[in-house]
């Protein structure tokens, strides 16, 4: 990258001199001006870059402060030689000096604003890194033009600075127009947020962001799910489903993005066990505000599975169909589970609204329906998307039928008789985390498989006869991932069915927002198998269903249903306003920031025009 840097400084400082035919001049001015005016300045304030980012912002690494500067000096460079050739060929020496000027104070004005941006260093240090590399090289260009003399220096300094200063002040206009209408909203810098979100992408660092996103919080109190298998045989931990209705975003590191992969590590560890995450019913109203606030979630959790009883009750799973909304649903334990998909329609998130309409539905159905069982959770599958996002919102057609069939599905439940017999068996494929930028989180695909033995042939479900049983084989396929490409769910069940390894399957996505970032492979995320070969992804599946039919061991099963409490999540209002802040800003930048461009444009070319 440095030899690049200079062999392209060297190239550009000769050509720019060609159009004077005098190959002396050419070589002697040229290299010159290569080496001393953009060569050396881009090594010394690289350098220096990166010196001060080591105690100050360490998001520039020498790689990173070597490529940032080489960008400018090149920026500088293309001005330079279409300056040098304009005027040569109309013949007019000073516009070769003009666009040098101007070249100087664009980059100084661009990589001010970038710097404040996405750094830590504050608006003076930003100020004075930014002008190194211009201002060193107008200094070597003044000494080499003056033939070793500083005849020139001080008036193009001068020319230089007055220029800079005019094409920086639309960026300082700018910050104030990003700062204020969040500022106004939700009592936090706009600034700072955005800042944060660059510390976040390029540096794995969420600091800054969480430290914006905690102001604006509020505490709260969501539902959560864990459903725990033991072996009867030695009374051991063998598999966990969790759900909850924390959303687990905003991206990558950020809030509670990381929860699905921090608590099966917690969990994990300490149990030699596998936990699978899954879905609940929220936005990203229901983020939490901090990684703390994810770490205070992640304690409530693991201390809630010493209070879960264990017996052997559980039904066969029971599909129930509202047009479009499909309900997978099943006693275990003490509590109803209910897990719900709209595929093949289009489905995002479902507001924390419709799922507690339909928490209190199912309670209040099972009520009048006289059903044991002291809780109920519900469970979204988050597997069908495509590019738009299709959220479920309260009062809709979508809402409603999801809730009929919640209802629809309490009310199967009453014919349902319990197994004779449990028996679980689990088996997970992860990936590396490489996968990440293809829509895969670290946590892989795992395969639960739930078998319940039957004493009645006529119960309506699916079901098969083996080992002088009827029993019904369920798998719910759990992937790291934040939803899945329209379709391939459909693909998943297929297989699984057309291979008789299961008799009834649902497939669900833990929506980890670790795979949500812009980066040079992606826009935004990829959801599962827009990027991944459905085939390949398919047959892993189908390897780790075989797996965990392998490890199938007679269980007891434990559930428990909780609140997760006093923690500090966004919340639909904050979010809101936190789009109509962002919205807002968008809109005043577009109608005032390219006028202000212009005329910062205008008045610097008018000044060098002037002074040179």
């Amino acid at each position: 990258m440095a030899l690049t840097g200079v062999l392209l400084s060297i190239v550009m400082g000769v050509v720019s001199y060609i159009p004077e035919g005098d190959w002396d001049r050419i070589l002697l001015y040229g290299v010159g001006v290569g080496v001393f005016v953009f060569a050396v300045p881009m090594f010394f304030s690289s350098y220096l870059l990166y010196f001060v980012g080591k105690i100050k912002s360490p998001i520039f690494s020498l790689s990173r402060s070597l490529a940032f500067c080489l960008i400018f000096v090149a920026v500088w460079e293309f001005f330079f030689f279409a300056g040098a050739f304009i005027a040569a060929i109309l013949k007019i020496p000073d516009l070769s000096l003009i666009a040098t000027f101007f070249g100087a104070a664009f980059v100084f004005a661009l990589c001010l604003v970038i710097l404040i941006t996405i750094s830590t260093f504050g608006i003076p240090l930003s100020v004075l890194l930014s002008s190194i590399l211009p201002l060193s090289g107008i200094t070597f260009l003044a000494i080499i033009v003056g033939n070793l003399k500083t005849t020139y220096l001080s008036p193009w300094l001068v020319t230089f600075i007055v220029a800079a200063v005019i094409l920086a002040i639309p960026n300082f206009v700018a910050f104030h127009i990003i700062e204020k209408p969040i500022k106004k909203r939700l009592g936090v810098s706009g600034y700072e947020l955005i800042r944060g979100f660059f510390l976040e992408w390029i540096l794995k660092d969420s600091q800054k962001i969480d430290s914006v996103t905690d102001k604006f919080g509020e505490k709260a109190s969501l539902p959560a799910l864990l459903v725990a298998f033991r072996s009867k045989k030695n009374h051991k931990l063998k598999g966990l489903i969790f759900s909850s209705f924390i959303h687990y975003g905003p991206f990558k590191e950020a809030g509670s993005s990381t929860l699905p992969r921090l608590l099966a590590q917690k969990i994990e560890n300490k149990n030699d066990t596998i936990l699978s995450v899954t879905h609940g019913a929220c936005t990203h109203a229901q983020n939490l505000c901090s990684v703390r606030e994810t770490q205070k979630a992640i304690k409530q959790i693991v201390g809630k599975l010493k209070e879960i009883e264990f017996s052997d009750s559980a039904t066969p799973f029971h599909r129930v169909h509202e047009n479009e909304a499909k309900i997978l649903s099943a006693v275990m334990g003490k509590s109803i589970i209910m897990i719900s998909t709209r595929s093949p329609e289009i489905t995002d998130d479902i507001n924390l609204k419709v799922g507690l309409s339909a928490l209190e539905r199912a309670k209040n159905e099972m009520q009048k329906s006289g059903l044991e069982g002291d809780s109920v959770f519900f469970i979204d599958s988050h597997n069908c998307i495509l590019d738009a996002e299709v959220l479920v919102e309260p009062n809709t057609p979508a809402a409603e039928n999801i809730l009929n069939a919640v209802e629809e599905s309490i009310k199967k439940m009453g014919s349902l008789k319990k197994a004779t017999k449990i028996r679980y068996g689990v088996s997970r494929t992860r990936f590396p985390s490489v996968y990440r930028d293809y829509g895969l989180g670290e946590e892989g695909i795992t395969a639960n498989i739930i078998e319940t033995w039957l004493d009645d042939e006529k119960l309506d479900v699916p079901k098969r006869f083996e080992d002088n049983h009827w029993m019904q084989r369920t798998a719910l396929i759990v992937i790291d991932g934040n939803n899945m490409i329209i379709g391939l769910r459909d693909k998943i069940i297929s297989r699984l069915l057309e291979e008789k390894l299961v008799d009834e399957v649902e497939v669900l996505t833990s929506d980890t927002h670790t795979v949500n970032a812009p980066s040079i492979h992606q826009p935004d995320y990829y959801p599962v198998g827009r990027t991944i070969n459905h085939e390949d992804l398919i047959e892993e599946i189908v390897k780790s269903t075989r797996r965990a039919i392998a490890d199938l061991e007679e269980v007891e099963i434990g559930t428990k249903v909780f609140n997760i409490s006093n923690i500090k999540i966004w919340t639909d209002k904050k979010l809101n306003v936190f789009f109509k802040g962002v919205e807002e800003t968008v809109n005043t930048l577009k109608i005032i920031i390219l006028p202000f461009f212009i005329c910062g444009v205008s008045l610097a070319l008018l000044w060098l025009l002037i002074s040179v």
